[in-house]
């Protein structure tokens, strides 16, 4: 199957035949109405975009490469992956890591880029000169 993973072979193989299943025939003879049917049972199922992804590629697989038909399933659109969120620190952890310097400069650089938000590149790009420290 053209390179894939032998995982990959078998999730595409058992989303066909439960395709199938549910359709009553073989994928050679389902209607694009039958797939979009398909489409729609397994978007309100609760399984994630990387799932869904899975069944997507098995079915595009199928009627695109396999069966020559890609008329069939050219209104299938991949789900997005979710961006995973950034961790944040509480106060506490920024605290409790600006106090585990042991050089002062490293602890004053990293303090003021915690209060300022300045990106790293800004930071050391920073000249004595650039700190105003009669304003604070």
């Amino acid at each position: 199957m053209a390179g894939r993973a032998k995982g990959t072979i078998q999730q595409y193989l058992a989303s066909i035949r439960r395709f199938q299943e549910m359709v009553g025939k073989s994928a050679d003879r389902a209607s694009q109405a039958e797939i979009r049917r398909w489409v729609e049972h397994l978007q309100a199922q609760p399984i994630g975009p990387e799932r869904l992804r899975c069944h997507y590629s098995a079915l595009a697989f199928l009627f695109r490469k396999t069966l020559g038909q890609p008329d069939k399933v050219a209104f299938i659109s991949m789900p997005r992956k979710d961006a995973p969120l950034p961790t944040i620190l509480t106060a506490a952890e920024v605290g409790r890591v600006l106090k585990s310097f042991t050089v002062a400069k490293y602890s004053v650089f990293f303090a003021l880029i915690y209060a300022t938000g300045l990106r790293i590149s800004e930071a050391i790009g920073l000249e004595t000169q650039d700190i105003d420290a009669l304003r604070g």
